[in-house]
């Protein structure tokens, strides 16, 4: 796994990473909006317009939401790391005294999501250099993250999940650097900065800074050994840090620290139901494997054999050499937040609502130990066996990317092949994304204007990707809610709106339609589209 020539290599990741910045530029006008995109832009404006008025007495360029922050209903979502892309919006109108369309606004935060994503995919390639010494290994990891399908597709319009996923991933990087350092001030610094921005994505990122601050503790209990106190402080910043960035922490930050802290512990706030092992449950109803299965039928079974080697080993490893101890304590740390997150979920089973997504933040710490079992494999097997393993893992990943490109845009639904024998009972398209292919394929088949509507009750989410259309595709397309000349059918509504009859197990028949465009991603039906017979 070494080469004679590192310059050479240090090419072929620069290479690596331009292509994913060229392959994001290329497809992500591809995907449509999520259904938690508006929100999230909602809850960024509300914080914007209030931190506006508060510090300058300035209105800005929009009224949407409510100047109330203090009494609105999601104050408790981080917007720090979001924030920019309110403040361009606002810097547009000033310059050009019109507002960003809708679509602009859209593809805008579809390229900063992934590009805050590709940008964590560096700092994960140097966390795994830093710990593996080695730059095919690093570059083996970052390929199998980016080669997950689900992860893929997310990293355009997932501004909640992908996001803290990115922030989580870089405050790894920094995490390690702390402990390598021994607690070297500068890294302090940049961690507790860092942190602070990942604990506003997701308040499970304070995990990181608790368990920093807890390291030096335990050692002094256990050792003897000196506290860093200076570097200690410099980490403690991070709370002061999350204060200042989060604008509705600051009339009573003691109190939102706590509400917040409860209220993400098991958030439980949505009513509804999710499809999981072919039943519709209610949301806060969490089998205890909930977390465990979805990540058995959708990571890739390549990846995953490498995953578990790496976490059976890791042990056993420590306990046989005692060289590199910081490393292996930032790894033990690794396999610590992933093993009891797990646990976590399924002791406590808190309300969770689609897939595993709110975990996704653990995948890269699991790629982390399918390198570390790779690593054991070629430091420690036979030849032939490195030669196989080098060449199961190449064909894994090739044939991952294929998927990607055979099933664009509707990665998100990626299941590996068990997975894809059971996909049927699970979520599919359930923030709606697909509605955007179906109001396209109407645009782009019509020369007169068509009307549509859908076969679920709620039209949130086929309003909410009409945002993403052209002004000449919009024209082409109305909305209406009876008598339309389309119907757009949506595999994750609940059977009782109409979608797979219970008893017959048949797709239905609308009367007076014909199915003309169904989507399909991986070998699972997400929608169809339905036309009017003439």
């Amino acid at each position: 796994m070494k080469l004679g020539k590192h310059t050479s290599f240090d090419i072929l990741i620069a290479l690596m990473f331009l292509a994913f910045v060229i392959s994001g530029l290329c497809i992500y006008k591809d995907y449509g909006i999520s259904i938690d995109e508006p929100t999230e832009r909602k809850s960024e404006i509300v914080s914007y317009r209030w931190m506006n008025r508060f510090l300058f007495d300035r209105g800005v360029f929009v009224d949407e939401g409510t100047e109330d922050l203090e009494n609105y209903q999601d104050k408790y979502y981080g917007v720090a790391v979001q924030m920019p892309l309110v403040f361009i919006e606002d810097v547009y109108q000033l310059i050009t005294h019109t507002p960003m369309t809708t679509r602009s606004i859209y593809l805008m935060r579809h390229l900063y999501t992934y590009g805050l994503y590709i940008t964590a995919l560096f700092f994960f390639y140097r966390l795994l250099l830093n710990l593996f010494g080695s730059k095919p290994l690093g570059a083996a990891g970052v390929l199998m993250v980016y080669s997950f399908g689900r992860f893929f597709a997310h990293s355009f319009y997932n501004i909640k999940d992908m996001v803290f996923v990115s922030m989580f991933t870089i405050c790894l990087y920094f995490a390690e650097k702390v402990i390598s350092s021994e607690y070297d001030k500068k890294w302090c610094l940049i961690f507790s900065i860092i942190s602070a921005f990942t604990v506003s994505s997701r308040i499970v990122g304070a995990l990181l800074p608790l368990i920093i601050l807890l390291i030096p503790i335990i050692r002094y209990i256990i050792r003897r050994q000196k506290l860093p106190l200076a570097s200690m402080g410099i980490i403690c910043l991070a709370y002061p840090l999350w204060i200042l960035i989060t604008p509705a922490a600051w009339l009573d930050p003691i109190r939102y620290s706590i509400n917040c802290a409860f209220t993400f512990s098991n958030y439980n706030i949505l009513e509804g139901d999710k499809l999981f092992g072919g039943q519709w449950i209610p949301n806060e109803t969490t089998p205890p494997d909930f977390y465990l299965r979805w990540m058995g039928m959708t990571i890739p079974l390549v990846y995953q054999l490498f995953i578990i080697s790496g976490l059976i080993v890791f042990p056993v490893h420590v306990i046989k050499k005692t060289n590199h101890l910081p490393k292996k304590l930032f790894i033990g740390i690794a396999e610590s937040i992933l093993l009891l997150t797990l646990l976590y979920q399924i002791i406590k089973r808190p309300a969770i609502y689609n897939d595993w997504r709110h975990v996704f933040f653990l995948y890269p710490i699991m790629i982390l130990f399918a390198v570390l079992g790779i690593k054991l494999i070629f430091d420690t097997l036979p030849t032939k066996i490195k030669v196989l393993t080098a060449a199961v893992l190449s064909l894994s990943i090739v044939y991952n990317f294929i998927m990607i490109a055979r099933n664009h845009p509707y990665q998100y639904a990626a299941y590996n092949p068990i997975g894809q024998q059971m996909a049927s009972g699970y979520e599919g398209d359930y923030w709606g994304v697909s509605y955007y292919q179906h109001l396209l394929w109407i645009a782009e088949h019509n020369k007169e204007v068509k009307s549509v509507t859908t076969h679920f009750p709620i039209r949130g989410y086929m309003k909410t990707n009409y945002l993403m259309l052209t002004e000449e595709q919009k024209n082409q397309v109305r909305i209406p809610n009876v008598d339309t000349d389309y119907r757009i059918v949506w595999l994750s509504a609940p059977m009782d709106y109409y979608w797979i009859d219970p008893e017959t197990g048949k797709e239905p028949v609308i009367d007076g339609y014909e199915e003309v465009n169904p989507i399909t991603s991986y070998g699972i039906k997400l929608s169809s589209l339905y036309q009017k017979v003439q």
